[in-house]
């Protein structure tokens, strides 16, 4: 009774002990792993391959990344450090590729897109039904990963446009149009910094001024848009000239503004981009033509 008691308590430890190895074992499986060990600073040139469009290029010119196919402009921060990311995504599962595996059954074929992060090939394949994780083709092993990238890259080149209106440089001086009673008027106002506080002509009060720039030096558009593409759109509407002065600039920059029924466009010239704003916003970046004491 003894021995077959002591031995059942043997067995109820080792199942035990069985049940708490598989488990961990378990754990581990689905412990992640780091896609890359490339560092994002060692990245100065991202090409993003998409089927029957043009390749989006981005180049970072010394601190600063810029689009430069198709179009030539400032590139977006914020979208430039998400593509980035995917160096150090997790990954769920790998799998070597072998000379005969067939790899459509992963959705890769002829048309998938393809992010290329300096020398580092990335291809997107389809989506896993159960974990709706995206799979990922890179240096022959096929990965599961989780498909935040993908939809960032099946988008148009002016998605990575910078939204910035203004580059990172201050404002010195400002020519604006005024605005009354709900509308822009041909009436102008010149700002400018002199020995260190704002002046305009006509005169208003500092406190406007100072927010007044600003608004401008902070202006972040809700998408940017090459201005071909929305030019005949704009013609129904008064123009209105603005020009900015900036700090590394000896010409200032020339900027038009439409106000639509339900926008406000502000096209840059000389980049030939339309920045789209809120309509009510240019209450903030234009000031009435009532003039108030300093």
């Amino acid at each position: 009774m003894k021995t077959s008691y002591l031995t059942n308590l043997i067995l109820i430890v080792v199942v035990g002990l069985l049940y708490w190895l598989n488990a961990h074992e378990a754990e581990d499986g689905k412990t992640t792993t780091t896609l890359s060990q490339v560092s994002t600073k060692s990245i100065d040139n991202i090409i993003i391959s998409q089927s029957k469009r043009d390749d989006i290029i981005l180049a970072k010119q010394g601190e600063v990344w810029q689009l430069t196919h198709p179009i030539q402009t400032h590139a977006n921060p914020t979208r430039i450090n998400l593509l980035l990311s995917l160096l150090s995504s997790h990954t769920y599962r790998q799998q070597t590729v072998s000379e005969q595996q067939n790899l459509e059954q992963f959705g890769f074929n002829n048309n998938s897109t393809r992010l290329q992060l300096a020398d580092q090939l990335f291809v997107f394949g389809g989506v896993e039904p159960i974990s709706q994780q995206r799979y990922l083709l890179h240096n022959d092993i096929i990965y599961l990963i989780e498909d935040t990238i993908s939809p960032l890259l099946n988008t148009s080149a002016s998605s990575f446009i910078d939204n910035r209106l203004l580059p990172n440089s201050h404002i010195t001086k400002l020519t604006l149009p005024l605005y009354q009673q709900q509308d822009i008027t041909n009436n102008t106002l010149t700002v400018s910094l002199s020995e260190g506080h704002w002046k305009s002509n006509p005169k208003h009060a500092s406190g406007k001024l100072i927010s007044l720039v600003d608004s401008w030096q902070h202006a972040y558009a809700l998408q940017v848009i090459p201005f071909d593409t929305i030019s005949e759109k704009l013609v129904q509407y008064v123009k209105h000239n603005v020009l900015i002065w900036l700090e590394n600039r000896t010409a200032p920059l020339q900027l038009t503004l439409y106000l639509s029924d339900n926008a406000l466009f502000i096209v840059n010239t000389e980049l030939k981009l339309a920045y789209q704003f809120p309509r009510m916003l240019y209450q903030q970046l234009l000031l009435t033509t009532v003039t108030n004491d300093a």
